[in-house]
């Protein structure tokens, strides 16, 4: 949907889609007249001739409902609706949505995921319980011996024509479906029509008198035309312009209605440039011509991160999956200059980045100026960029910061596992490092004490992000004189922040229930890794597990992942999941996670062991039982559930929980209120501007809205729902919805 500007400056980003509707024939179902008469029914005994009547008028309503009906191709669904035709895929239709999906040839629709939407139903539903149904086998008995009706609408390709038949129907729980006795018939133009429409709209050209010799000020919109008239049966079903002073330039955005099937365009645009320049643009061009070299030859350009190395290095753009820049860039007027990547190259014999790059003047692009960079440095966070360092060298900078670390137990809990030689109740957060290298992770292992008394521990380090990066290991010593808490609320307490509480280690075995780490001791495997128990207790879990299989498995991060790999993790371990809503930490020791919500269930025992790894894929078990039987070490079979799950080796859930997922789980506590100026005189479709949507709540500070586009319009339900994105600390989250009703219905 179109996303909500101030101007229209980037309103190429508004494509909309587009609208076909189809022309509708209905055909009596009994119109054959050389058929044969029927026999006369029998007439049912037991049924009142009032009964017949009222079924009657009721069939006869169910017509001309059916006849009021159309089918329209979702907008923007147009190329995938003819693919879908070109692939002889079946249409069902979809009780819930009132639309139609295609799905392959013979395959029923899986109707509990996401499907694609092609047809929608239009029209006024007389009830909830109203719907279409295959017109020739409208009903079929299920294996229950229930009576259902059938979604399935059949179709054909006859004459140059896409036809749809379908009858009306209002459902019944118990099976005593009523159908229609007419057939409604939707028809589609086969040929191609939406490819060559859209290309004509999309090469539309305008033009306006005397444009060298007027001022953008002065323009007139109503003569603001096409070139050439447009075709005979076509008009335009939009077109707005605005005036952009800051480029000199006209913006049209437009899209064409083709009249006789009712079929609307995309949304295009069209910018008109070439406007006589006034005095204040004349001098501005003239001040940016004196600079343009000074300003290209004082361009900073860095490499944001690592990810936006790597993501160079495999497609060689300036802009990510996501469609962001790989870049950082400074030191250049952006009032009067526009920068653009013309090519970017990752060099693989120097492992350097080069770019070409053109500073072209905003108010005459005509005039510009080119340069060649190699992008070296460190990166714009401020991390080291390893790639510049030889193999050799990169080891000896890890060696180096390996050597100059110190080490502290975080809590106090910690400093009590240190202690007790624990290993299994210690992980890389139970460790503070003093003045730690952010360009650097850090991953921490065995814990010994020496023979003075002290105590050291295992660190690996390697280069963030990177997970090809050299490793380097060594022993380094533990300080124990000082907690990491301690250390670490001096500096919250010189940021104006409150301390953060001391965690203690639990002081014996009744009390350790109440720790938020799971020990393992007494654990046995269940005898298969397709079980499924026979608790009572248990039989939720089902459903909890199949949904995480689904979703795959994320370890902590790439160090575990290469720890598992080869087989130097402890294993089993067991986890459940406890965060803080106020503070946005994890409480409970979380080395594993997945997208499914299941994962956050804080009554659950989750359990890995037993890796296995074949043909590229990486499998764990993973067992659920409930968390009071797993602290009560009730480790029967019958009390637990086992499957196979595949791990995601590409995402870490170090960075899926501590940022997005926790940041996201506290923005919908708040639950945010969103309204709209003057919606109650509006429709939704009718909001064109993001000031109008306003947020009622309040944020807490450090919270941002960074982000808020339309999503949804409703006319007919007056609803609009919104998509919005926050941050926090420099944290962005995934899109968020919140739904805004009261607007006036269509």
């Amino acid at each position: 949907m179109k996303k909500f500007k101030k101007n229209l400056s980037l309103l190429t980003v508004s494509i909309l889609g587009t609208t076909l509707f189809a022309t509708s024939v209905v055909a009596a179902a009994c119109d054959d007249t050389k058929k044969k008469p029927e026999e006369p029914k029998k007439e049912d005994s037991k049924q009142k001739p009032d009964q017949k009547q009222e079924q009657g008028q009721e069939i006869t309503e169910l017509n001309n409902w059916l006849k009021s009906m159309s089918l329209k191709i979702v907008d923007g669904k147009i190329d995938a609706f003819y693919k879908a035709i070109e692939a002889k895929k079946d249409f069902y239709y979809s009780y819930s949505s009132k639309k139609l999906i295609a799905v392959e040839k013979g395959k029923r629709p899986n109707w509990r995921e996401e499907n694609e939407e092609l047809l929608s139903l239009e029209g006024e539903f007389a009830s909830n319980k109203h719907q279409i149904v295959n017109d020739e086998k409208p009903t079929y008995t299920d294996s229950k011996g229930m009576v259902k009706l059938s979604s399935l609408i059949r179709y054909e390709v006859k004459d140059g024509k896409i036809i749809f038949y379908f009858k009306g129907a209002i459902h019944d729980h118990k099976g005593a479906h009523k159908i229609s006795t007419e057939v409604h018939k939707m028809e589609f133009p086969r040929q191609s029509l939406a490819s060559n429409f859209e290309e004509y709209v999309k090469n539309l050209q305008f033009s306006y008198p005397n444009l060298e010799e007027t001022l953008l000020d002065d323009v007139d919109i109503d003569k603001v035309h096409p070139s050439e008239d447009l075709k005979e049966g076509y008009e335009f079903a939009k077109k707005t312009i605005v005036k952009e002073p800051e480029t000199n330039t006209l913006s049209i955005l437009y899209s064409i209605r083709k009249k006789d099937i009712d079929y609307k365009s995309k949304n295009y645009v069209f910018n008109l440039k070439g406007w006589k320049k006034s005095s204040e643009m004349l001098k501005k061009i003239e001040e940016a011509k004196n600079k343009i070299n000074e300003e290209i030859n004082k361009l900073d350009i860095k490499i944001l991160n690592e990810k936006a190395y790597q993501n160079i290095k495999e497609t060689n753009s300036h802009l990510n999956f996501e469609g962001k820049s790989n870049f950082a860039t400074g030191s250049y007027d952006v009032n009067l200059f526009k920068l653009e990547y013309v090519s970017v190259k990752f060099n693989e014999t120097s492992k350097k980045i080069e770019v070409d790059v053109k500073l072209s003047i905003i108010l005459d692009d005509s005039i510009s100026v080119s340069k060649k960079l190699i992008i070296e440095g460190n990166y714009a966070n401020g991390n080291i960029n390893p790639h510049n360092l030889t193999e050799e060298d990169q080891k000896k900078y890890l060696s180096d910061e390996l050597e100059k670390m110190t080490v502290h137990p975080y809590y106090s809990k910690d400093k009590t596992y240190i202690e007790r030689l624990n290993d299994n109740e210690l992980s890389d957060r139970s460790f503070w490092i003093n003045n730690k290298n952010k360009s650097l992770t850090y991953t921490f292992g065995k814990v010994e004490k020496t023979l003075e008394g002290k105590y050291n521990v295992e660190v690996t380090t390697s280069f963030f992000d990177w997970n090809e990066s050299p490793r380097e290991t060594k022993k380094v010593l533990i300080d124990l004189e000082k907690l990491g808490i301690d250390i670490h609320n001096k500096i919250r307490e010189q940021n104006n922040q409150a301390p953060l509480e001391d965690k203690k280690a639990p002081s014996g075995t009744v009390e350790e229930n109440i720790d938020p780490d799971l020990n393992t001791e007494g654990f046995k495997e269940t005898p298969s890794d397709d079980h499924n128990g026979g608790a009572s207790s248990i039989i939720h879990l089902r459903n909890f597990i199949e949904d995480i299989k689904k979703q795959k498995l994320m370890l902590w991060d790439n160090e575990m992942l290469t720890q598992i790999k080869e087989k130097k993790y402890t294993l089993p371990f067991a986890q459940f999941f406890s965060y803080d809503k106020e503070k946005l930490e994890l409480k409970s020791k979380v080395q594993f996670f997945s997208k499914s919500l299941k994962m956050v269930d804080g009554q659950t025992a989750f359990i890995i062991s037993g890796p296995k790894e074949a043909d590229g894929k990486l499998t764990i078990k993973l067992t659920l039982m409930t968390l009071q039987d797993f602290k009560a070490k009730n480790f029967n079979s019958e009390n637990m559930i086992s499957r196979r799950v595949e791990i995601d080796q590409t995402t870490f859930a170090k960075d899926y929980i501590t940022k997005k997922f926790l940041l996201e789980r506290y923005i919908r506590s708040l639950r945010l209120l969103f309204d709209c100026v003057g919606k109650e005189d509006m429709k939704p479709s009718e909001v064109e501007d993001s000031n109008m949507v306003i947020l009622e709540s309040h944020l807490p500070s450090g919270i941002k809205l960074i982000e808020k586009s339309s999503h949804d319009m409703k006319d007919k339900k007056g609803t609009l729902t919104i998509k919005c994105k926050f941050s926090y600390n420099g944290v962005e989250t995934g899109d968020m919805f919140y739904t805004i009703k009261g607007f006036k219905k269509q």
